[in-house]
């Protein structure tokens, strides 16, 4: 889907003279990438509406993508795949929080486990992207560092603050990180 649109609009600008025809694979592989990007904060924005969360989303993604972008995980096979996959974690994510937002302890369990993830796991590289073992030390400090700063923001929400489904979905959105950050490290561990 997200391949055949993308070509459709790279085929229109090298047809326009917009773009050089040698540099159709490169604005192709962009497009799908910004299409399913926004595919997937608009199902997302939609699926918070129709459950009556309508900002559960926002702190979702920055529990989420903070992880992921230090911490790695699992990568699926196409855009189509991941944009499923993430749309479903994203639904899971909400029944897991229903449950569990009123947990005092929820986010610093959760920051605590995120930081043990990174002393022992992450960064977990992708199949088809390579990391270097300096980059990787890197990652692996920042993500200790995120999960310390979530840990000291929980515990200080957990003793002034009342239980909030809002707040606690960036603490759902880092957990189902590294949910993903433990099914890449399986999913590399089973290929090799």
């Amino acid at each position: 889907m997200f391949v055949k649109l993308s070509s459709f609009f790279v085929n229109l600008l090298i047809s326009c003279r917009t773009i050089d025809a040698s540099e159709e694979n490169i604005y192709t592989y962009g497009f799908e990438l910004l299409l399913s990007s926004f595919a997937g904060i608009a199902i997302l924005h939609l699926s918070s509406a129709l459950l009556d969360v309508p900002f559960s989303w926002t702190l979702y993604l920055l529990g989420f993508v903070q992880y992921r972008i230090t911490g790695g995980g699992y990568h699926a096979t196409s855009h189509t795949r991941c944009l499923i996959i993430f749309s479903l974690a994203y639904l899971i994510a909400i029944a897991i929080n229903n449950h569990v937002y009123k947990c005092m302890n929820y986010g610093a369990i959760i920051s605590a486990c995120m930081f043990v993830l990174f002393v022992f796991v992450a960064p977990v590289e992708a199949a088809n992207k390579t990391v270097s073992l300096k980059r990787q030390r890197k990652l692996r400090i920042i993500g200790m560092g995120l999960a310390l700063l979530s840990l000291f923001l929980g515990i200080i929400f957990a003793s002034f603050c009342e239980p909030s489904k809002t707040l606690s979905m960036y603490y759902t959105g880092s957990c189902i990180a590294g949910v993903s950050i433990v099914a890449g490290f399986i999913s590399n561990k089973i290929r090799r």
